[in-house]
């Protein structure tokens, strides 16, 4: 959560800077402002109104863990790979298939503990996805503890 909140913020700098030219850290200062007192959440739910309001997800009808192959410490996540994986399973013609991840970089992890859950709607899609994520270079890259 931390890494995120740094990288929205890292990139609203930018955009700031794009849009007033004073700089990539000023723009940080003021997104960061702008999250401490409540006017970015503010702006957030005047979007959400204006495309029609928040509404919850819906439920995919196969969904399946991805378990970690050895235990160790998460150093790396294949973004694009992970995001093929999405895809192949279904995401984002379908609004509920996907992933939901359950691990992140840092995290200590266990041989056979779920790195994340693959979400279709159905069971063709989840077996591409699934297939597509067992060929090539792992998605979670694992340092083994010593």
């Amino acid at each position: 959560p931390e890494d995120l909140r740094s990288r929205a913020i890292m990139l609203a700098g930018h955009l700031f800077d794009l849009a007033d030219g004073r700089g990539v850290k000023e723009g940080m200062v003021k997104a960061e402002r702008l999250l401490q007192n409540g006017s970015a959440w503010g702006q957030f739910k005047r979007i959400t109104e204006a495309q029609g309001g928040q509404r919850s997800l819906g439920e995919a009808r196969f969904r399946r863990p991805v378990l970690c192959s050895e235990s160790g410490t998460i150093v790396s996540i294949d973004n694009r790979r992970l995001a093929r994986v999405a895809k192949l399973a279904g995401a984002p013609a379908s609004s509920t298939a996907g992933l939901r991840l359950l691990a992140t970089v840092g995290d200590r992890v266990t041989k056979g503990e779920p790195l994340y859950e693959l979400l279709s709607d159905s069971p063709g899609q989840q077996d591409y996805a699934l297939a597509f994520n067992d060929m090539g270079p792992a998605i979670f890259t694992v340092k083994r503890e010593e």
